[in-house]
């Protein structure tokens, strides 16, 4: 399962074509465009994520960084599970030790305070850009 998420994730980032903007490849999926961003100027969280993931399935990793940088480390992510998903699966060997070794309250508290980094800085590259206008 894990193999399956990874790669057709991947798959799906590289079909779609990152928007110049480092906002809006959302769409693509037919998703609507971001509310928060509309209502207030400010970004999601998410924003630029999709985006990032896009540019970084497509070989373009700077520029997925500073687009969005949660977005970009979830590409290598699911990069690095496919590799990982498929010799395990290729070698008969569970996923549920390694998994039980990452997932601790350490490392959650740790994803969670740089992804609020990412989103901090997705926030001042966005009015960096509306400023700019």
């Amino acid at each position: 399962m894990v193999f399956t998420a990874c790669a057709g994730g991947l798959a799906l980032g590289f079909r779609l074509a990152p928007d110049p903007s480092g906002l809006g490849t959302h769409a693509q999926l037919g998703l609507p465009q971001c509310g928060m961003l509309a209502a207030t100027s400010v970004p999601c969280p998410t924003c630029g994520c999709t985006t990032a993931f896009s540019l970084a399935t497509h070989g373009r990793l700077f520029n997925a960084f500073h687009t969005q940088p949660t977005g970009a480390a979830l590409a290598v992510a699911a990069a690095v599970m496919v590799w990982i998903s498929g010799y395990a699966w290729w070698r008969g060997v569970s996923l549920a030790p390694l998994g039980r070794r990452l997932v601790g309250p350490i490392a959650v508290w740790t994803l969670a305070g740089l992804f609020l980094l990412a989103w901090c800085y997705k926030i001042v590259n966005v009015l960096n850009m509306q400023g700019a206008t």
